[in-house]
């Protein structure tokens, strides 16, 4: 990450990227394809170890919509922690945080598949926060959904 300016959120700023991150995370748990693609500007951009796999809404409504399809009814979580911010501009925010993917394994049990961080660019606009581009990073996959 680049330096950047910092400047202080306010409580409100911090809620609403909280909520833009579950909201972000419980769209695509639960196969809501464009409830995903609204937590991104238009144009958004999803990058996995460095490569697009998904740019602008019709990607993004499509590649959630994918997943649901090969997850064949089975759950998966995707849990954040450690989200850090820095606001970069009064309608900027760099984002980092870290990843835990659990997909339901044999016999319904819970399976640790993926370990890794985000980093993302935030904006606002239309009176709301946005990501415009998310840059995912696995440490760790066991997931076929996560190699391509």
């Amino acid at each position: 990450m680049s330096e950047h300016v910092q400047q202080t959120l306010t409580p409100v700023e911090s809620a609403e990227i909280a909520n833009l991150y579950a909201k972000c995370n419980l769209a695509g748990d639960f196969g809501r394809p464009t409830e995903y693609a609204n937590c991104y500007v238009k144009e958004g951009v999803l990058v996995l170890n460095g490569d697009v796999i998904a740019s602008g809404e019709q990607e993004l409504i499509g590649l959630i919509a994918q997943h649901e399809v090969e997850r064949q009814g089975r759950y998966k979580r995707h849990i954040t922690s450690g989200l850090h911010t820095v606001k970069t501009a009064p309608t900027a925010i760099h984002g980092q945080c870290y990843l835990v993917v659990y997909r339901e394994g044999p016999a319904g049990a819970p399976a640790l598949t993926e370990l890794g961080y985000f980093e993302d660019d935030l904006v606002r606009e239309r009176g709301r926060w946005y990501f415009s581009r998310r840059s995912l990073t696995f440490d760790y996959s066991a997931s076929e959904l996560t190699t391509r």
